[in-house]
């Protein structure tokens, strides 16, 4: 599977939803907990039973295949055996009849594909030999689907920071940054966004944030997050719910499900941020939570509308709405950052006892961090090339050397004293070998880059935010 090491520009990109979320307003004491989560888990094992009878064998389709191949790879559900490779045997015979190209004008059918096969370990850059990367890699075939091709391609990208190949082709190569000015260049007067026209679309909108949450440490995306997020608290109704952009809209499950995944991709609970519980008439509080559950049948499916019946699509949609609320509260990563975990979590290094948080990214390396009298320790190579540093190895004098623009830092293993550009620097605790591996303190190796270190004792995490 290709990925990137974080770069120094990616890293910047990356920027975490820290400092936004802790701007969140002020939260009502409005659910019990230990209730919740298991009501949530109750409804993801119905709903995803329900789904896995009603498909049977799933397919590359945007109904009975993708999103709920990902749902059920990012919940704690178990599928029946070799429901995984069905899939994925049923894709790569899709594109062997297709010839690798799934649409000429929606290159979201690519992105919604790339989301699926990363949830489920397989790696999207050679499925029956195509590259479905690559296919990502122009940008104005991306943006002809309009403001879904980009929102879908950032978050296909994103997922586990894929690489985007050279296109060879391109008139314009596709890059993350050129991904979101093209959604925020497509934000409406007042906030919000739509597929066309002037008035924005609460699904749009909500799926523009979920592109966006990456990246609401720069100053112009949480701008737009803001206006966006109070857009969607004001055509919220009373009932907690929402509905399409135009006037005969009705409430249904899929517009609450677009929200629930923004909410919750943003850091946000969406069953205590005031912003987002709505009181009726006859003064019941209803959250979008709430507001999904009304669309819920006994036997897990959901309804489109209220005065419908089971329907498969909307059933998909509330199975993702469940699973990417039920990791909010475990504090797991969100449903689309598959960094590292193609089933379970996000990230092995949101399992490690001491943890290496670098721009809302949790690292993993070969050997886990280690805490020495107080200091934690990593893998040289990793760390240094996480921050956007060269590493070389001087295996005879047992030297350790990172550059970068403007910094070169030299440590030997068992030598208190490192050297920052030539000027030594004492340290608390010397690099060291263990297991085989060569790790140095990670905190000095992130200050002496440029990067703010802080210590999360609760979650014995290291948090690391670059400039």
């Amino acid at each position: 599977m290709k990925r990137s090491g974080m770069s120094k520009m990616t890293a910047c990109l990356l920027a975490a939803t820290l400092s936004f979320v802790s701007t969140a307003l002020p939260v009502t004491a409005y659910a019990n907990e230990t209730s919740n989560v298991s009501q949530i888990r109750k409804a993801i094992e119905d709903t995803g039973l329900y789904l896995i009878k009603a498909i049977g064998a799933p397919i590359h389709s945007m109904v009975g295949g993708d999103w709920t191949v990902l749902g059920l790879a990012r919940s704690e559900m178990k599928t029946p055996e070799g429901f995984v490779d069905t899939f994925y045997n049923n894709a790569e015979a899709v594109l062997k009849e297709k010839k690798g190209e799934l649409s000429r004008n929606k290159y979201s059918e690519y992105s919604r594909l790339i989301l699926a096969l990363t949830a489920t370990g397989k790696d999207p850059a050679d499925v029956a030999g195509y590259n479905l990367i690559e296919k990502l890699s122009d940008l104005q075939l991306v943006e002809k689907q309009g403001i879904n091709g980009s929102i879908y391609a950032l978050l296909a990208l994103d997922s586990n920071r894929y690489i985007l190949p050279k296109s060879s082709t391109a008139s314009v190569q596709t890059t993350r940054e050129l991904l979101i000015d093209s959604i925020l260049k497509r934000e409406l007067a007042g906030g919000g966004f739509s597929l066309s026209g002037t008035i924005p679309d609460p699904d749009v909108t909500a799926a523009a944030l979920q592109a966006l949450s990456t990246y609401a440490g720069m100053e112009d995306v949480k701008t737009a997050i803001d206006r966006s997020l109070s857009f969607l608290s004001a055509v919220q109704t009373d009932a907690g719910g929402f509905s399409g952009w135009s006037a005969d809209s009705m409430e249904n499950t899929e517009s609450i499900v677009q929200v629930i995944l923004a909410l919750t991709s943003l850091g946000i609970d969406p069953t205590k941020d005031n912003r987002f519980i709505k009181t009726d008439s006859k003064g019941k509080k209803s959250s979008p939570i709430d507001a999904l559950k009304a669309f819920r049948l006994p036997d897990g499916s959901y309804k489109h509308v209220l005065s419908g019946g089971p329907d498969l699509m909307a059933t998909e949609q509330a199975l993702l709405a469940l699973v990417s609320y039920q990791r909010y509260l475990a504090d797991k990563s969100s449903i689309f950052d598959m960094d590292d975990s193609p089933v379970s979590d996000v990230s092995k290094g949101a399992g490690y006892e001491y943890k290496i948080l670098l721009d809302g990214r949790y690292l993993t390396f070969d050997q886990p961090p280690v805490n020495r009298s107080g200091r934690i320790l990593v893998p040289m190579r990793a760390i240094f090339e996480a921050l956007g540093a060269n590493v070389d190895w001087d295996k005879d004098n047992r030297k350790v050397t990172g550059t970068a623009k403007k910094s070169k830092i030299q440590l030997v293993i068992g030598d208190s004293t490192a050297y920052i550009n030539d000027k030594p620097v004492p340290l608390d605790v010397p690099a060291l070998i263990e297991n085989g591996r060569t790790l140095v303190p990670v905190r000095f190796i992130s200050e002496s880059l440029d990067a703010e270190v802080d210590w999360d004792g609760n979650k014995k995490t290291v948090v690391i935010i670059t400039e």
